[in-house]
This record gives structure tokens, C-alpha cells and sequence, in this order.
């Protein structure tokens, strides 16, 4: 299957993209939300990623794009 906008195979579907506040990453999610697919950003740095949201946002004109903050540096104990 060819990435372009007009595959419509995608559409509706979800993807969850790690690194997508930059590089690869942030292509990848630019050019799936192009085809309608609900993007959700996994990022380290919530102000980058916010940053990146909006771009992708903007840039793709797929409004459907969350944005999840995963910081392994913070310790969690149960």
C-alpha cells in the first residue's frame, strides 16, 4: 500500500506514533493524519510536543490528533 492522500483504506483508523514532536516521527504523523487517520503523539517534553500537536494540526488539517506525555524519568512506586 502507497502512502498518499488519497488512500482512504486508513481513514477512521488510529495510530499511535512515538517521537512525533520531531524527525522521523513527526513526518510519519504529518503524513497519516494527511490521510484522515487519528494520530496519537507519544512524547517526552510536553511543550514540544504541544508545539508539534499544533503543527501537525495545521500543516495536515486533521484536527483528530492527541498528544499522551511519557516521561520514563519520573519514578512511580505501587
Amino acid at each position: 500500500m502507497r502512502m498518499n492522500e488519497n488512500n482512504n483504506q486508513l481513514k477512521g483508523k488510529t495510530c499511535m506514533i512515538t517521537g512525533a514532536n520531531s524527525g522521523i516521527g513527526k513526518a510519519t504523523a504529518i503524513q497519516l493524519a494527511k490521510m484522515g487517520i487519528h494520530i496519537v503523539m507519544v512524547c517526552r517534553n510536553k511543550e514540544r510536543g504541544e508545539n508539534a500537536q499544533k503543527q501537525i494540526k495545521e500543516e495536515s488539517g486533521n484536527s483528530n490528533i492527541d498528544l499522551i506525555i511519557a516521561d520514563n524519568k519520573r519514578k512511580i512506586f505501587l
